[in-house]
């Protein structure tokens, strides 16, 4: 099934406050489908918005990354965007060759891909992104959005 993950939701709350949404979460609650099939709140999200809010109204943030257990999405480096990195100076590791190597590891950042946000990431490369894994609904989200937004 294709859904939100509702691991890092970012919402307008007067959406669910609205009558809208209550008069949607009603009837889903009075079919059983909580109790009986033990409906999460991800599926339940992504049924109203799909169902109330305008492609327009929802937002991907590319730009924020996330890791839960096997889902990650680690924004990409972009080609030719990539703002210039300050060295790394953390005062909390006392070490100044701890603090160097600090600074070396995230001097080596991974390498840029197309739609990137230029964002200086370093990422577990262990994990597929979410944007790449079989299973994900992304690409359809983009069909239906329009398409990647240019930065």
């Amino acid at each position: 099934m294709c859904h939100f993950w509702s691991n890092f939701d970012i919402a307008r709350l007067s959406w669910f406050r609205s009558k809208e949404y209550e008069d949607f979460f009603q009837m889903m609650d009075r079919s059983g489908g909580f109790w009986m099939e033990r409906w999460g709140d991800a599926p339940i999200h992504s049924l109203a918005a799909g169902a109330l809010l305008a492609p327009r109204d929802i937002h991907y943030f590319r730009d924020f990354g996330y890791r839960h257990t096997t889902i990650q999405h680690c924004p990409a480096n972009a080609p030719a965007r990539q703002r210039a990195r300050e060295p790394y100076l953390e005062k909390t590791t006392l070490d100044e060759k701890k603090r160097k190597e600090e600074d070396e590891y995230w001097d080596n950042w991974d390498p840029v891909k197309e739609n990137g946000v230029g964002c200086r990431c370093r990422c577990d490369t262990d994990i597929v992104d979410v944007e790449g894994k079989q299973g994900s609904c992304l690409a359809e989200w983009v069909y239906v959005a329009g398409g990647w937004a240019s930065p």
